[in-house]
């Protein structure tokens, strides 16, 4: 098995990158993160999102520089469980939630996934959008239909407070799509919300 390293520079798509790196299963290093931004190096909701990984993921090697500029990552396999993990305030429920269900077509065993932060924020997707959008495409794709977002709390910036659980099963195999054809629209649903 060729596990040569892939170099990608700067902190463009910095989750895509490590969930392409999770899905081909194969390591790689972000290099120059912000090396010229007056905050050098990675962000704290960064660092956040590789401790989740690190919780979901068994034979993960996560490394950063001293200063924060580089990260090597070579994934490890997703075993699924019963985790717990405490998203940064700097960031919605939502940016780590959606990276978690773009690798979930790997994992071995049910994952029961309990999320704290803030679960409706501007600049991420809301928890709620999540759960119309993408586990209803994750269904149809094959995922169980007991995969489920459970919203325990509402929490909002800057101070969260907010959770949710992600209960999905391991997929075996992917069903194909054919989305092409979008029909009759017979009538449309929203979800709003306020705080003060």
């Amino acid at each position: 098995i060729n596990m040569a390293c892939i170099e990608i520079y700067g902190s463009s798509n910095f989750r895509h990158v490590l969930a392409l790196s999770i899905l081909s299963q194969k390591p790689v290093k972000i290099l120059d993160i912000r090396s010229n931004n007056i905050e050098i190096g990675i962000t704290e909701y960064e660092t956040n999102l590789l401790q989740l990984i690190d919780k979901i993921m068994n034979g993960s090697t996560i490394q950063i520089s001293s200063d924060g500029t580089s990260l090597f990552f070579k994934p490890g396999t997703l075993i699924g469980g019963t985790n717990h993990h405490k998203c940064s305030v700097h960031r919605s429920i939502g940016y780590y939630l959606e990276f978690v269900t773009w690798i979930l077509v790997l994992l071995k065993n049910k994952l029961t996934l309990t999320l704290e932060g803030i679960t409706n924020g501007p600049g991420d997707p809301s928890v709620d959008a999540l759960k119309i959008s993408t586990l209803n495409l994750m269904k149809k794709f094959g995922f169980s239909l007991e995969t489920n977002i459970n919203i325990l709390k509402r929490g909002y910036a800057p101070l969260g407070g907010g959770a949710c659980v992600l209960t999905v099963g391991p997929i075996f195999s992917l069903n194909p799509l054919n989305i092409t054809d979008i029909g009759q629209f017979k009538n449309f649903r929203g979800i709003s919300y306020r705080f003060y």
